[in-house]
């Protein structure tokens, strides 16, 4: 396993949970 993966993998669940739906 690649820690990028995951790393991106958690910032996306917090970018998800933080920020609205729509991030554009």
């Amino acid at each position: 396993m690649n820690a990028g993966g995951v790393t991106d993998q958690l910032l996306s669940q917090h970018f998800r949970f933080l920020s609205p739906p729509c991030f554009c």
